[in-house]
């Protein structure tokens, strides 16, 4: 204090300079070490900034199926909003640096910059193609389009009416051409669901309550409804009333014959025409032009295969016309023979015992002559029993022989020699009184074809139209 006091002024004041200048330089110094710290800060921030940035562009490129067209399937509104506030909070990351910044860091924040401009237009379209497709999306379960591939099957919700369409379709206006092109065909298909099943709910509606059939509904609506159900465009928009339909199908099959296929509509025919017996040999001609529906009646003609003295024949049995209510009339000869109601008269258990098919009839079976005769003895037999000669005795019985004989025409009294293959050749003699010793001669050829010859006295035969058809019948005949 006294070398203070003892200096002079002038002294006094220099080294109070001395002091301020060197508190002055050691303040320059501080704040020039901070703005070089600053600097060096900004570097390092904006680098991982611009780090930041690209992974970031990387992430938005990932959301992507076909860049700025179709989005990934898993993409949601909700991702592309955060990454748009990532990409805002590296924007104000590097904001505290662009003020004085170094060459090297401003030359970083153009770089920047460049990327985030590109960025906030890639999240544009990110945002656009987001939002158009799960616009869409939304209509539909399943969803409608996933990825670029647009699923067939998808079928627009309970929820879906014409205002949400209209309200995607100007959603999706300002998306991309080829992505608008594939939204407006998916919007397209929601609107012909749409109309197909605002007209299934009105077919609805008139045949059923609270989704279950009504108590007596109308035949003509049954018959719409089950029309328009076969005729869908989107037969899954109906799935969730498989029951109904099941009970509509049944409804109208109870009250007409339409409502039932024609198989089971010519098997109740057979039914009543045969009283539920088999009937093997009867069927319904289909061939004959005389059986089918005229309007809303069916006519079946029924014929039967059997044997007469010609052969096999077929001969009509029945007609039958059945109203569009199942009433029927059978008729034989212009003669009602039968009437009632196929749908009310034939159970369902009762229709089980019909064949299958009853358009073909069991033909006869044409057996062998050894069948029906096995042995030449039983053939002899055979014929002494249906001629009946007087005191019969067995000449001679051949087999698989050629009969040689005189051939007597009845129609012109003629005869001629002839010859056939014969399954058996048996002769025999007869005498009228056993008191006269002179007798006839008898002979009866059976041929393989089935003809009988037969002839008495003097062994002239001819042909046996009676004993040819007994064994026609017997060749015929049922086992």
């Amino acid at each position: 204090m006294m070398k203070w006091q003892k200096m002079s002024a002038k002294a006094r004041w220099v080294s109070l300079g001395s002091i301020v200048i060197a508190l002055i330089l050691l303040i320059i110094g501080v704040f020039a070490l901070r703005a070089h710290q600053r600097q060096n800060d900004a570097g390092k921030q904006v680098t991982q900034a611009i780090t930041k940035s690209a992974d970031l562009d990387r992430k938005i490129n990932d959301h992507w199926v076909q860049p700025n067209v179709y989005i990934t399937a898993n993409t949601t509104s909700h991702q592309v909003t955060a990454l748009t506030a990532q990409s805002a909070a590296l924007t104000k990351q590097v904001a505290p640096y662009r003020k004085n910044a170094r060459r090297t860091v401003a030359n970083q924040l153009k770089q920047f910059d460049a990327a985030a401009t590109k960025r906030k237009h890639a999240l544009k379209l990110l945002r656009r193609a987001t939002q158009a497709t799960e616009r869409v999306n939304a209509l539909t379960k399943p969803k409608a389009l996933q990825g670029k591939q647009v699923n067939s099957k998808a079928l627009i919700k309970a929820g879906t009416n014409q205002a949400k369409i209209a309200k995607a379709t100007e959603t999706i206006a300002t998306s991309s051409a080829i992505l608008k092109h594939t939204l407006t065909r998916v919007l397209a298909t929601c609107t012909t669901q749409l109309k197909e099943r605002t007209a299934l709910v009105a077919a609805t509606a008139k045949i059923a309550s609270a989704g279950k059939l009504k108590a007596n509904p109308n035949y003509e609506d049954l018959a719409a409804y089950l029309t328009f159900i076969k005729q869908m465009k989107y037969p899954g928009l109906a799935d969730q009333q498989k029951k109904l339909t099941a009970a509509a199908t049944k409804a109208l099959a109870s009250m007409n014959i339409k409502g039932i296929s024609e198989a089971e509509l010519q098997r109740r025919i057979f039914y009543v025409y045969s009283d539920g017996k088999a009937a093997d040999a009867a069927y319904i001609d289909t061939a004959n032009g005389m059986t089918g529906f005229s309007g809303d009646t069916y006519t079946a003609d029924i014929w039967g295969n059997y044997v007469d003295a010609a052969g096999p024949s077929s001969h009509e049995l029945a007609t039958i016309s059945v109203a569009l209510n199942g009433d029927y009339t059978m008729t034989h000869d212009a003669t009602t023979v039968k009437t009632g109601n196929l749908l009310k008269d034939v159970s369902a258990a009762q229709l089980k015992t019909v064949r299958a098919d009853v358009t073909k009839g069991k033909e006869p079976k044409e057996k062998a002559l050894t069948a029906v005769f096995p042995t030449v003895q039983d053939f002899y037999d055979w014929a002494i029993s249906q001629l009946t000669p007087p005191n019969p005795e067995q000449d001679e019985l051949k087999t698989n022989t050629t009969a040689v004989f005189t051939l007597s025409d009845d129609e012109t009294d003629d005869e001629r020699n002839t010859s056939v293959a014969a399954q058996y050749d048996v002769s025999f003699t007869y005498t009228l009184d056993l008191d006269e010793e002179l007798s006839d001669y008898g002979r009866v050829v059976l041929a393989k074809d089935g003809t009988v010859y037969s002839g008495m006295p003097w062994g002239v035969l001819s042909k046996e139209s009676s004993l040819t058809a007994n064994v026609m019948g017997k060749r015929y005949a049922s086992n």
